[in-house]
């Protein structure tokens, strides 16, 4: 497999991915899309790692906004999610991690506010 020189012909099949991780934890094309990336210059490797950065910022505040807790958890596991399918996608959390942290917090905070409810 020669290395990929292009964003472009990455950046659609790792939308997709992330896009479909968001329905079903595991990926089952996530090896593949792995191979993709690993085999981009480090340039596309880079421009890969701030594309779902983007995309996990892009859901986290959607879902901070609506403060539906259905979506919230959803989103937590998409993130999970990005640790358990290719190092690329676990760096993208990483370098959302205040985002994310502060996003976790507002989650439970809200499964708190759900529990009392009950």
């Amino acid at each position: 497999m020669e290395k990929v020189q292009n964003f472009s012909d990455v950046k659609n099949v790792v939308r997709c991915w992330f896009l479909k991780l968001q329905h079903e934890r595991k990926c089952t094309n996530t090896n593949l899309i792995s191979k993709l990336v690993n085999n981009s210059t480090e340039d596309v490797q880079e421009q890969v790692r701030q594309l779902l950065s983007n995309d996990i910022n892009e859901m986290v505040g959607k879902c901070k906004k609506s403060k539906d807790l259905t979506c919230m958890l959803n989103a937590c596991n998409t993130i999970n999610g990005c640790f358990d399918n290719f190092t690329h996608a676990a760096d993208a959390v990483r370098y959302s991690f205040k985002e994310v942290l502060a996003f976790v917090d507002c989650t439970i905070d809200e499964c708190q506010l759900e529990t009392h409810k009950k």
